[in-house]
């Protein structure tokens, strides 16, 4: 049935076993059993696939692999913000992963060669990832382990564990160590089946048997232990514990020592019994020899965002210490003071867990989910993971799949605020003449952040003479903030939901420069007069999702955005032209302001005068004006154009 192997494929040690692993990277996982293997420790023989092998067997399953690796960079570039939209398109393309027929004769040829007895034997198909089972990151839980596989299933069972790199919770554990990479970073071993009686984990420290090793063991398989489903005896040295397998353990004991000298730092170590002969599975570094053996505390403790504000003294940010930071440091005094002006705000949380106090305390999550009106909640977990927006009722769903394939010791902080979405979207601005400006749409306060908004305007007059062109108590609230703010910098943001103002944020102009507010076609929103060649930007979709990312806010933007892809191609496409062009542009997209020093001016066919875009086009003195009649013939037609006093004229 077999066919002689590829000699091509055999030379590049895409399949080694204990024997030949060499210098090259076979993770952690299978090199530390290599290392094991050949020092005299007892481990069940391996072989193992490597990631190069899978790598070009993925390359060979998608029909386009650029468009693969793109998604991957889109999530990078976009600081996760896109990550439930954009999975399901991954999923799909690598969902029915299958190996080549020559990959298939590949790896069955080796396993009929490496494994004499491979008809009546199982196997144990495990993952090795480079990144697992290290001294930073264990990994633990999160890729596939299958067990009692046999010869006839090992192809299909391969293929599963491909898949399974690509499934949710594997993504979310490698983002959230910066691990944006399209490509399989994973080794799988094939390693002989052990029929265990007993089993166990054993660690060569530990705090609870005063430094000395520990065992936990349970009778049958190891995995039942691992994955919480079964409940572990403990033994160490001196218990003084009589039992059956005393003898048993203490050899367990002897060898988790020798393992221990063996690689050089502290290990827990997967064993197994099978009556007769004592085996070693895996070995990995001990990441906290004080939880060992210890029994597992219930935390939970939930902060307000904006009002509890000795967080960072009591420990309790974690990896979310910036993104609190860049909340808190500019808003917390202006939400303090909107409640002492009864202004109403939206709700934020600052929750910091465990998650085992996570799933003993989902009563309070549901809680926190119920009253208001708002049905969705803006999640952050860390840098890489950014402004989730989660209906409430899948919050604690999201919560599982996110935190779930962890330690259940191993503590977290999130970030969770109420996502207002509401009727509509204001932002305010308190004149020199003292009259309140205010512009709002019904597109959302975000999209007019971002400038992807059709927005419309309303003056609010200082001495009252004039009639609100809307009712509503709202306008009210927002004229009375936005003078007792009295601070014509800012641009104070507001969204309306049920005839109610809420307060959400403002942003600052540094340098504040002249604004024409009219009605007039043409809306300058910063003077000057310039010329250059035409480049009409007609990529929009990009340019919608980069703006609308967690990267991107009125001061600072994540430099990820520039090795998106398709902003590369734009770029590109700019800085080829003989002369810095006037970019037209049918909205003032926030992400624009990374084109800054490759152009000489904008035009915009809508555009708000309070969105980011303008408020940073005016500190940097870009002459910039909206060209609402005449822009899709300038666009179109003309090669050259020049910006004078607010207009638009072809050269």
């Amino acid at each position: 049935m077999m066919q002689e192997k590829d000699e091509k494929m055999e030379c590049t040690l895409d399949i080694i076993d204990f024997k030949n692993i060499g210098e090259a990277n076979y993770g952690s996982k299978f090199t530390n059993l290599s290392i094991l293997a050949t020092s005299g420790i007892n481990v069940p023989y391996a072989i193992c696939i490597s990631s190069n092998l899978l790598e070009k067997e993925i390359e060979k399953y998608l029909v386009n692999k650029d468009e693969f690796q793109n998604y991957f960079k889109d999530i990078e570039s976009t600081s996760g913000c896109y990550l439930l939209d954009t999975y399901p398109k991954i999923e799909r393309m690598i969902s029915g992963f299958h190996f080549s027929n020559e990959g298939k004769e590949f790896i069955l040829n080796n396993v009929v060669e490496k494994f004499a007895d491979y008809n009546v034997i199982d196997f144990a198909i495990r993952s090795s990832a480079i990144h697992e089972d290290d001294k930073l990151n264990s990994f633990a839980g999160i890729y596939e382990t299958l067990l009692n596989v046999t010869f006839y299933t090992i192809i299909k069972s391969l293929e599963f564990v491909v898949v399974s790199y690509y499934n949710y919770r594997s993504m979310i554990a490698r983002i959230r160590t910066g691990n944006y990479s399209y490509k399989i970073e994973m080794n799988i071993i094939i390693q002989k089946m052990v029929k265990s009686k007993i089993s166990g984990v054993a660690f060569s420290k530990s705090a609870i048997s005063k430094g000395q090793p520990i065992v936990e063991w349970i009778y049958g398989l190891g995995e039942l232990l691992v994955s919480g489903e079964k409940e572990a005896n403990v033994y160490y040295p001196n218990q003084y514990v009589e039992s059956e397998h005393n003898e048993l353990l203490d050899e367990v004991i002897v060898n988790i020592k020798k393992i221990r000298n063996i690689l050089g730092y502290e290990v827990d170590s997967e064993w197994c019994y099978d009556g007769e002969q004592l085996y070693f599975v895996q070995a990995r570094p001990i990441t906290d020899i004080f939880a060992i053996g210890q029994p597992i505390d219930n935390i939970f403790e939930i902060d307000r965002l904006y009002f509890d504000t000795n967080l960072e003294f009591e420990n309790k940010l974690l990896q979310c210490k910036n993104i609190y930071r860049g909340y808190t440091s500019k808003r917390s005094p202006k939400y303090m003071l909107a409640k002492k002006n009864n202004i109403q705000t939206g709700k934020g949380y600052v929750i910091h867990f465990n998650f085992k106090g996570l799933k003993k305390n989902k009563a309070k999550i549901e809680e926190i989910c119920t009253g208001n009106h708002f049905e969705k909640f803006d999640i952050d977990v860390d840098d890489t993971i950014r402004q989730n927006i989660i209906r409430k009722n899948f919050l604690w769903d999201y919560l599982k799949t996110i935190f779930g394939g962890y330690d259940e010791s191993l503590k977290h902080t999130m970030i969770i605020r109420e996502f207002i979405s509401g009727e509509m979207g204001c932002i305010s601005h308190l004149l020199e003449n003292g009259n309140v400006y205010v512009e709002y749409s019904t597109d959302g306060l975000l999209t007019m952040n971002r400038g992807l908004a059709k927005c419309e305007s309303l003056i609010i007059n200082k001495d009252k003479t004039d009639t609100y062109q809307f009712s509503g108590e709202y306008w009210n609230d927002i004229e009375y903030f936005t003078r007792i703010l009295n601070n014509p910098s800012i641009m104070i943001e507001w969204v309306i939901c049920n005839n109610q103002a809420y307060f959400i944020d403002f942003s600052e102009e540094f340098r504040i420069a002249e604004m024409s507010i009219d009605d007039c076609s043409n809306r300058v929103i910063m003077p000057g007069n310039v010329s250059g060649p035409v480049f009409y930007m007609k990529n929009t979709d990009i340019m919608n999702k980069l703006s609308l990312s967690p990267g991107v806010s009125v001061h600072d933007i994540n430099e990820k955005i520039v090795h998106n892809p398709k902003f590369e191609e734009i770029l590109a496409e700019i800085k080829q032209l003989d002369d810095k062009p006037i970019l037209f542009s049918e909205k003032p997209y926030a992400v624009l302001s990374l084109f800054f020093d490759d152009v000489k001016g904008f035009v915009f066919k809508s555009s708000s005068l309070l969105c980011h875009l303008s408020i940073l086009i005016r500190e940097a003195k870009i002459p910039t004006v909206v060209c609402k009649e005449n822009f899709d013939t300038y666009a179109c037609n003309c090669r050259e154009v020049m910006i004078v006093n607010g207009d638009v004229k072809p050269i």
